[in-house]
């Protein structure tokens, strides 16, 4: 409405745009259109307007009138229009012309102008945005058409999109943040939150429902009283960039230390400052911790030989302790480190470097280092000393501080030294040298002109290993009479008979068969210090080459023990440069166990270890001419010579399956250990030991596929190309890549969700199928320089090249996108579960196993959610994973100390209106964390094997507690105990539970036995068999968490069970909500129906409770009728209570 009243129409464009100031607007562009005479009037002038102008009919594919606004648009001339006869799919798509036809056909019902916004390609392929609007008019014919009007807004679209492309991505970024990230409003005196990511509600704990809490000032609501005035003058009142670290509160007023950063931003169109939040309790708990060792550390090097120093890399300042500073004249803090300590004279020259060397490779980031010095104090003698220099933890790559333990290794110095000098300096012509301690039967040095044997210093004296070595080189007819000097029983005897200085010559046969005359050497003597015999053996070329064939000899048979890697390769090597090729076969036999890591956490190393030691002596006992080694771990190698057939190769490694069957844990569990082979012989696969074991792995890794014991022998099937590498290529070719300056790289450990169900329930052959799918699937999906593997069964290390975060999801949404493309499953998808770690200029330069380690530790936080998720390797993960094994190392001494001690929560029959039974809660009365309730700890005792022992606890403190009741003639309300899945599954569960309820003399009617839902579907028919016992021996039992996504519906008229516990995630607040209010209802129907009873837990609010009373839900738990307490205080509370139903 213009201002003196008349009426018009306009075209309005609303526009998205920026100002030159960084604020958001819209942009309203209006065209006037005039009124209906007004067009009837102007046809000369829409041919000169501005604006686009045309009209046609319903049934044109083109317009049959259009102004020179609208040729310039397409940039068609009208001639090529008439000559090409063009319609609207000519230039715009499919899609556009459905938003323009109905803009028309709404005009055209409502006689009203309609608009619409649609890209049109013009004749040069531009693709441009252009706001229409139309109206129905009648020509003065009375015919009717539509008018249409209209502005070429690419310019301003193409602002817009850009903008929130930006926005759009900026946000994906920041949700992908594991740190907190919120925008908040700008404000002198208010901090109102604007938007945050998962990360601010994974941090404080809260909902995205809460967010109704932060409209009024959210900085009071998270951070802490003494700490906001400071916080708010860091990042509110401050124009430039601020950092800072201060307490924040949690949803649960649990206190926190973030690190928080603030920038300057927009959002929608308000001055905000975007806030990144970093919690950093772990590392103030450090360093307070820290500072309380040093106290202590301090106190007890003044009292010990060691010494104790702080070193202060930002300030190049080492901190002597007040003693050893007035002992040594040296000033309690000594400036500008290391140069200093070098200037000051105390420290022998030839160790400035290994000092300055350790110096900086812990400033740099080594978490820990070592080296051996000479000091030279001005009054003293010199000193020998090691330095052990450990970092104290920093956020940063680089460290801050670090603690140096200095002990005085003198004694220890001098008497290796004297020993050493035994040997004599080495020459040329030496060959090897040992000195070994015949007392403790140890090789205290070794030397090898050729870098043998370097290794086996500091090892035990093994007869058959150093002999077979050591003769390796001999001449045949001379074997016999070194091997008769060497053998520890012969060097005994000799010395008792008095033969301390001897010699003896013998041949010695080169790597090219050439043969020299050598000389060895025995020399005995007796330490004056410890008394100990030792005794040097010195081999030593006299430089006269003889001319003489060597004679051929059967090979030697092997001694049965298990040799080292590195030597089992050149008895392996030694072996087939003498082969022949007689037409048998040269096999070698990689036996892995597995998932032996997981094992070892549920039954511990001494369990682990005689699991090893049974395998080892499993091999050992091979009747047939063998090497047997250990690689690593729990890899085992065995080289089986002259196998005479094919059929025969089959035989043998079924016969060292056979080791691995019966094989099992030998504590009370008596879990099940599984083994796999993998097999690669000569000649078909090699003629050396590195070209056998490649292609061993090779097949190993095929036979992994099962969780179960079995073999894979090496073919062409199993070859790998560029892209698909066995495990050891697979890290050296990784490793060499990350390695490129400048590169950016991501290592993702992977597995599929549910592999060993698939397995189980659709068999091996359909699991091996999905496999081998998913292997053709990265073949073909990873790009050139990037590589995986299969590490064991579903399990991958896949290595790609991309170069930021953004582009990792989109990559792996793009491998899950392929999963489901695949179709293997019918009707359900293949999900994959990864964790990853980036690897850059900043991480580079760590040991690619420790980076393997890191995206193990983020798969196994991926494993704990639901779905196709990939999370990042956060420095905290290591934290989580210390903190689980503190638990597990101090969870059974808890369970023998009481520490481990049982809360009750009454339960309330709402019908009755009285209490009838109760549920223990287990807590962990920490002497050092106070009260951890069981989130803190129940997870990681169920995934290593504890909670039995957890279980048990809890069901003899109750025992006990029910047994002085009955004694004392006191009422008794039964007991709901939690008993985990794993705990009823345990051999001889039963068995315990009764004899532990017989030990009291508990009648069975006072316990009732709560089992999750989970545990049902996990295992039906043992967990049905084990509870339907218990069930006849008089227990109730109860299924927990009914209805949180298991599907037991089908079977529970089959199940025992004599009452569901509905979980308390169904029940809202006011029950506003139908759906779950509905479910509850229908579970009770339903449970009411099967004679069932129906407990409710979560009960808060008296509306809900009058909801439970309507339905005919018997039971209700909840803070409403008492919150969990010690056991001891129930029954005061119980005749107290008074609840207000």
């Amino acid at each position: 409405i213009k201002k003196d009243g008349t009426l018009i129409y306009v075209t309005c464009n609303l526009i998205y745009n920026v100002t030159d100031d960084h604020y958001e607007r819209i942009v309203c562009a209006f065209s006037v259109l005039g009124d209906t005479d007004y067009f009837r009037q102007q046809e000369e002038m829409l041919r000169d307007m501005h604006s686009i102008v045309f009209k046609f009919r319903r049934t044109d594919k083109f317009p049959f009138y259009y102004n020179d606004s609208f040729l310039k648009l397409i940039a068609y001339s009208r001639e090529e229009i008439a000559e090409l006869s063009l319609s609207y799919t000519d230039f715009m798509n499919s899609l556009d012309v459905d938003h323009f036809l109905h803009a028309i056909r709404c005009s055209d019902k409502s006689d009203t102008f309609s608009s619409c916004t649609v890209r049109v390609t013009d004749k040069k392929k531009n693709i441009k945005w252009v706001s229409c609007s139309f109206k129905k008019m009648t020509s003065s014919s009375g015919n009717e058409y539509f008018m249409g009007i209209g502005e070429d807004i690419s310019e301003h679209k193409k602002t817009e999109l850009d903008l929130m492309k930006n926005r759009m991505l900026l946000n994906n970024i920041t949700d992908n943040l594991s740190c907190a990230v919120l925008s908040l409003a700008k404000n002198e005196s208010c901090a109102v939150l604007v938007r945050a990511n998962k990360g601010f509600f994974n941090l404080f704990g809260y909902t995205e429902e809460d967010t109704e809490k932060f409209s009024r000032n959210i900085s009071e609501l998270i951070i802490h009283p003494d700490d906001h005035s400071e916080f708010i003058n860091g990042i509110m009142r401050s124009g430039n960039e601020r950092t800072g670290i201060c307490r924040a509160i949690t949803a649960e007023g649990k206190t926190i230390w973030i690190s928080y950063d603030s920038f300057t931003t927009i959002e929608n169109g308000t001055p905000c400052y975007m806030c990144t939040f970093h919690n950093v309790t772990s590392l103030k708990e450090t360093e307070n911790e820290l500072e309380a060792t040093k106290r202590v550390l301090t106190l007890a090097a003044a009292r010990n030989s060691d010494l104790y120093c702080t070193l202060d890399f930002e300030k190049r300042t080492l901190e002597f302790p007040e003693f050893f500073s007035r002992k040594y004249d040296l000033p309690e803090v000594m400036e500008n480190m290391p140069d200093s300590l070098f200037k000051s004279g105390h420290v022998h020259e030839a160790f400035h470097e290994d000092i300055s060397s350790l110096y900086y490779s812990v400033r740099n980031g080594k978490r820990s280092g070592n080296c051996i010095f000479k000091f030279a104090p001005e009054t003293e003698s010199p000193i020998w000393m090691k330095v052990e220099l450990s970092a104290i933890e920093s956020p940063n790559d680089s460290s801050s501080k670090a603690i140096a333990i200095v002990s005085d290794i003198s004694e220890q110095m001098i008497s290796e030294e004297y020993l050493e000098s035994m040997i004599g300096p080495s020459s040329e012509k030496e060959r090897i040298a040992f000195l070994i301690n015949l007392s403790q039967g140890r090789i205290v040095s070794c030397r090898s002109s050729f870098g043998k044997l370097i290794s086996l210093s500091g090892q035990s004296y093994h007869d058959s290993l150093l002999m077979t070595n050591a003769v390796s080189h001999v001449f045949p007819s001379d074997r016999k009479l070194i091997a008769e000097n060497l053998t520890l029983k012969n060097l005994w005897k000799n010395y008792f008979e008095g033969k301390h200085n001897y010699s003896l010559e013998f041949r010695y046969v080169g790597e090219s068969k050439n043969i020299s005359r050598e000389k060895l050497e025995v020399k005995y003597f007796c330490e004056d210090v410890s008394n100990d015999i030792f005794v040097t053996l010195k081999v030593t070329d006299s430089g006269d080459s003889i001319s003489t064939e060597i004679p051929e000899e059967p090979t030697a048979v092997h001694p049965p023990v298990l040799v080292p890697k590195d030597y089992f390769r050149s008895l392996v090597n030694e072996h087939l440069s003498c082969w022949k090729g007689n037409g048998k076969l040269q096999a070698l036999y990689v036996l892995d166990l597995n998932a032996f890591t997981n094992i070892q956490k549920r039954h511990g190393t001494d369990a682990g270890q005689k699991v090893l030691d049974t395998v080892s002596k499993g091999l050992l006992s091979v009747k047939r001419p063998s090497i047997a080694g250990k690689s690593y771990g729990d890899e085992f190698l065995i080289f089986i010579k002259d196998i005479s057939s094919y059929d025969d190769l089959n035989i043998t490694a079924k016969q060292l399956c056979a080791i691995c069957n019966n094989l099992e844990t030998p504590d009370k569990d008596h879990e099940t250990v599984t083994g796999c082979i993998g097999v690669a012989y000569s000649p078909a696969h090699g003629d050396d030991f590195d070209s056998l074991y490649k292609k061993a792995e090779a097949a190993l890794s095929n036979a992994k596929r099962f969780d179960k014991t079995r073999y894979a022998i090496y073919s062409d099937e199993t070859a790998s190309d560029r892209r698909q590498l066995i495990l050891t290529d697979f890290k050296e070719k990784a490793a060499k890549a990350v390695k490129q300056p400048g590169t950016t790289y991501h290592l993702f450990n992977a597995d599929i969700r549910q592999f060993r169900n698939i397995n189980h329930i659709l068999g091996y052959e359909k699991g091996d199928k999905i496999l081998k799918a998913i292997c053709a699937m990265l073949q073909e999906f990873l790009k050139p320089g990037e590589y995986f593997t299969r590490l064991f069964a579903d399990n991958f290390l896949i290595l790609t090249r991309v170069h930021d975060t953004y582009a990792v999801m989109r990559r792996m949404e793009e491998i899950n996108y392929r999963l489901q493309k695949l179709k293997i499953l019918e009707g359900n998808e293949i999900q994959f579960a990864s964790g990853y770690v980036e690897i850059d200029d900043s991480n580079r330069d760590t040991e690619f196993e420790q980076l393997i380690d890191c995206s193990i530790l983020a798969h196994e936080n991926a494993k704990k959610r639901k779905g196709s998720v990939h999370i990042r390797f956060e420095p905290t993960m290591y934290n989580e994973e210390f903190h689980k094994y503190e638990i597990l190392s101090e969870i059974q001494n808890a369970c023998r100390t009481g520490q481990i001690c049982t809360f009750v929560q009454p339960q309330y029959d709402i019908l009755k209106r009285e209490y009838v039974s109760m549920e223990a809660l287990v807590r962990w009365n920490h002497p050092v964390r106070g009260l951890l309730t069981p989130d803190k700890f129940i997870d990681v005792c169920e995934e290593n094997g504890f909670i039995s022992d957890i279980d048990f606890c809890v069901l003899e403190q109750m025992c006990s507690y029910i047994r002085r009741r009955l004694d004392a003639d006191l009422r008794v309300l039964p007991i709901a105990i939690n008993q985990s899945q794993i705990t009823i599954h345990e051999k001889g569960y039963v068995r315990r539970l009764l004899a532990l309820t017989g030990k009291y003399n508990i009648p069975p009617k006072y316990i009732e036995l709560e089992v999750t839902e989970s545990a049902y579907v996990n295992n039906l028919d043992e967990t049905i068999s084990v509870l339907s016992e218990l069930r006849n021996c008089g227990f109730r039992i109860s299924m927990d968490d009914f209805g949180t996504g298991y599907s037991t519906l089908n079977f529970l008229k089959d199940i025992p069970v004599d009452s569901l516990k509905i979980d308390k995630t169904f029940l809202t607040e006011n029950l506003i909500e139908k759906k779950p209010a509905e479910i509850i209802k229908s579970i009770t129907n339903m449970a009411h129906n099967i004679n069932l009873r129906v407990v409710c837990e979560g009960v808060e609010y008296p509306q809900q409770v009058q909801f439970l009373q309507n339905i005919g839900c018997e039971l209700a738990q909840g803070y409403l009728f008492g919150k969990p307490m010690p056991y001891t205080d129930v029954a005061e509370f119980i005749e107290n209570a008074c609840p207000t139903v």
